[in-house]
């Protein structure tokens, strides 16, 4: 069963890293993923949950949980003695990390309500599934 499990979760994350390093290029224009990063870089730098735009100031406007989980990535990774990636980077190897872990936590949920063979099916349709792996 860890095996099992063991080899699901690292066939969906490397699955998962594969795509983010293939495609994944920063946000431009005004869109929302460019809104987020700007959001989650101001709060790691201290500024602020403010938005930049014509009227500036603070903003309700985004919801705050996401841009704040990727500001405290940032702001970690921006710590000697590590490497100082961009922001961009730090956001993407975050949401790797978090859509990996969905797989071992569906995997764990099933289980509990089911068993160990409906978690790992769970869990490996988790892992496989297209736009799990490109979103």
């Amino acid at each position: 069963m860890r095996i099992g499990l063991l080899v699901i979760v690292v066939l969906g994350g490397g699955a998962r890293l594969a795509w983010a390093w293939r495609t994944a290029e920063p946000p431009t224009g005004l869109h929302d993923p460019a809104f987020y990063l700007m959001l989650a870089s101001m709060l790691a730098a201290g500024r602020g949950y403010a938005y930049l735009g014509p009227e500036g100031g603070a903003t309700a406007y985004y919801r705050p949980g996401y841009p704040a989980l990727v500001a405290a990535a940032i702001w970690l990774t921006d710590r000697p003695p590590l490497l100082e990636p961009s922001d961009f980077a730090v956001a993407v190897a975050l949401n790797v990390a978090l859509s990996t872990a969905t797989i071992a936590l569906v995997f764990a949920l099933a289980r509990r309500l089911v068993d160990v063979r409906v978690g790992l099916a769970a869990a490996a349709l988790v892992a496989a599934w297209p736009n799990l792996i490109f979103h």
